[in-house]
């Protein structure tokens, strides 16, 4: 028998498009502080300092005047994006629906490079002053440089320094991020309280991950920057710790491209900055991976 009939043999395909592994939501942004956009090339966020009062004495005394230092800073617009193509060819072929897979990808790209914004912004230089042109990096008091992986030690030290700035710790308001291998240490500590029903009613062995510990929200990223060799940052902040301002958070449009044969062009774009407001209200936890 010929074998020809192979070559009228059905083909199925399929209807659903499964999309890569990737980080779709953003984690970060509803950690942050947002500010209200302005047609301006960049945002500030004003600072008042504290203040202390002075006992008065004797009758009438001269007024005493107290020192309240003003300060700024800057958060700078950036501008990211880029295009998908589609020829009319393309769709005309095709039993899916590109465009709509792209968009959703699209949205999950623009959400990426919102928690890259602000990694960038709690971990970088801040931009302070009239103009933001004075360049201020993380201090070294706000760093917990114990070489060592994540522990419940180096957690707590770097709790520590938030405290001796007079902050308050809750879930609702500070989080800690970390990344997966700094989860793994967390959970494979020998008789180690985060795992302990009696410490953590949430069961993180039987989750696979920690909510809430110690007063803070845990949010696990691979976005968290490598500081050197082995060494990667892991952060607590407050929500108010990082300014958050986007001039225009995600915009798309579908237009034809005369010059490519009537193209379709997904044109996808965010106008975002990040900066960080006050350094007392975040603590860098250097751990070894």
């Amino acid at each position: 028998m010929p074998d020809s009939i192979t070559d009228v043999r059905a083909i199925a395909f399929g209807e659903r498009v499964h999309h890569l592994v990737q980080q779709k939501p953003s984690r970060f942004l509803p950690w942050v502080m947002q500010g209200t956009p302005t047609p301006s090339k960049y945002k500030t966020f004003p600072r008042f300092g504290a203040f202390e009062l002075e006992q008065i004495s004797g009758r009438h005394p001269d007024t005493i005047m107290l020192d309240a230092e003003w300060s700024r800073r800057v958060c700078f617009k950036a501008d990211y994006g880029g295009a998908l193509p589609l020829d009319e060819e393309d769709d005309m072929e095709n039993i899916l629906s590109p465009m709509s897979e792209y968009q959703m990808a699209g949205r999950g790209a623009v959400n990426r490079k919102h928690d890259d914004v602000i990694v960038t912004a709690i971990s970088g230089n801040a931009n302070e002053g009239e103009t933001g042109s004075t360049s201020v990096a993380l201090p070294a008091a706000q760093k917990e440089t114990t070489v060592s992986g994540l522990t419940l030690a180096k957690v707590l030290n770097g709790q520590k320094l938030m405290r001796d700035a007079d902050l308050e710790i809750s879930p609702e308001n500070t989080v800690l991020a970390l990344s997966p291998a700094a989860l793994v240490d967390v959970l494979s500590e020998t008789d180690n309280v985060f795992r302990s029903r009696d410490f953590n009613p949430l069961a993180p062995l039987t989750v696979g991950t920690i909510a809430q510990y110690l007063g803070m929200t845990w949010v696990v990223s691979t976005r968290l920057p490598i500081i050197s060799g082995t060494i990667r940052g892991c952060y607590i902040w407050q929500r108010n710790a990082i300014g958050f301002c986007a001039w225009k958070l995600v915009s798309t449009s579908i237009d034809k491209r005369p010059d490519k044969n009537n193209m379709l062009q997904l044109l996808i774009k965010t106008h975002v900055g990040a900066v960080r407001v006050e350094d007392k209200l975040v603590v860098q936890l250097e751990v070894t991976e």
